[in-house]
């Protein structure tokens, strides 16, 4: 799957669970799942592997939908950013690629984000 897809379904169902806080997360998102992914979960209760927790859920989820690579491919995009006109246009595109690259530090992307700026000011 897109990881970007994915990652912005995934803030959207927690935004939602945020908001209507239900007594059983997994089975609420669950009632929401379709096509694939709606046969993944019954496969996984089927096959007693039901996930017992939402960060157990968040992951069995991103294992099953998302390539291995997209993490890397992710951390590329973020190192090869480049600020290359306005900054606001580069502010915007490089907090999105901060939302998909969860696994780099904060000290990390705030060192990427000033290597990609323009020395033009």
């Amino acid at each position: 799957g897109n990881p970007s897809e994915f990652t912005e379904w995934l803030f959207a169902v927690e935004e939602a669970l945020r908001t209507f806080s239900p007594a059983n997360p997994i089975s609420y998102v669950a009632s929401f799942l379709e096509g694939n992914a709606r046969r993944w979960f019954i496969n996984q209760c089927e096959d007693d592997n039901r996930p017992s927790t939402w960060c157990r859920f968040k992951d069995q989820l991103k294992v099953a939908f998302c390539s291995p690579h997209d993490e890397e491919r992710n951390r590329l995009h973020l190192v090869r950013a480049r600020q290359s006109g306005e900054l606001e246009p580069y502010v915007t595109h490089f907090v999105g690629l901060c939302l998909l690259a969860k696994e780099v530090d904060e000290l990390t992307k705030a060192a990427l984000f000033i290597t990609g700026l323009s020395n033009r000011m």
